[in-house]
């Protein structure tokens, strides 16, 4: 992963302050074998609060629900300091970047990540995006044994074909979110997808709910103030045959154009052989624009 260390000034950082919520999607590279097949199909998540001080926050889930939690320096570029690095960007912009890196799996796997803030307003952070790059996501199996469930995934989504920015790896993968916004006007006539079923939203200034009677048994709790979302849907366990409740968690991004969607991951376990594995799967909001 390419990481510089710089210097900050008060001046630099001000346009990045504040809170941004991002979305962590899955793009599966190999997988320990394919009669396992245990790719996540469902999102992580993080927070981050960028300080003035310069210090960036950041704390989630990955699609997997391994925690995710950490803080670095923020580092400020120019849109000409970033062109000659060979980024596709607008001069006149600024740009701030931190890494992420994080061992995991008892110090086997790790993930790691440049997230970039591109400050598409030079004087507050309200049209900020965020970018995803350099990312690389390893789990190694259960135990050095039994490794069939091991996968190893970068943070995004498949590109071909599409136009890049910042760089031909880059995602956009999130955006300032303010706090205690109305979530009205960005919600409602919304659906809540999740197993293949929809189930549409019950939306107020403050949150996001479902209706009691739904076909996937589903609860939803969203907070305006964090853009966290969280609940639970029931399924049939296919060991069993009975039906459980499984929990999910994710968050609600809004872009700089006003588009609003939630994304996150429950997890449902399945035997295979002497596998017991926990399948990720993708829980989503869509606004109603994008139903």
């Amino acid at each position: 992963m390419f990481v510089l260390a710089r210097a900050v000034t008060a001046a630099e950082v001000a346009p990045f302050i504040g809170y941004y919520t991002v979305g962590l999607p899955v793009n599966v590279l190999e997988v320990g074998s394919e009669e396992i097949d245990n790719r996540p199909e469902g999102y992580g998540y993080v927070t981050v609060t960028v300080s003035r001080s310069g210090k960036a926050k950041y704390s989630g889930l990955l699609a997997d629900g391994t925690r995710l939690s950490g803080s670095a320096t923020l580092m400020v570029f120019t849109g000409v300091e970033m062109s000659d690095m060979g980024y596709s960007v607008e001069d006149d912009a600024l740009y701030a970047a931190f890494p992420i890196f994080k061992t995991l799996y008892r110090n086997s796997g790790s993930v790691a990540a440049l997230v970039w803030i591109a400050g598409n307003a030079l004087d507050h952070a309200g049209d900020n995006t965020v970018w995803l790059d350099d990312s690389m996501w390893h789990y190694p199996g259960q135990s050095t044994r039994l490794t069939d469930d091991a996968f190893l995934a970068v943070l995004g989504v498949d590109k071909a074909g599409t136009a890049a920015h910042l760089s031909e790896t880059a995602i956009m993968a999130g955006a300032f979110y303010a706090k205690r916004q109305d979530l009205m006007p960005l919600f409602e006539g919304g659906q809540f997808w999740a197993a293949e079923e929809f189930v549409p939203l019950v939306v107020s200034s403050s949150s996001l709910k479902l209706d009691r009677d739904n076909v996937l048994g589903a609860k939803l709790k969203a907070s305006a103030s964090t853009g966290l979302f969280s609940g639970s849907i029931k399924q049939e366990n296919q060991s069993t045959g009975r039906m459980q409740t499984l929990k999910y968690k994710g968050a609600l991004l809004v872009g700089e154009d006003g588009s609003s969607s939630g994304y996150g991951a429950y997890q449902q376990q399945e035997k295979i052989g002497s596998y017991r594995v926990k399948r990720s799967r993708p829980v989503v909001i869509i606004d109603a624009v994008d139903r």
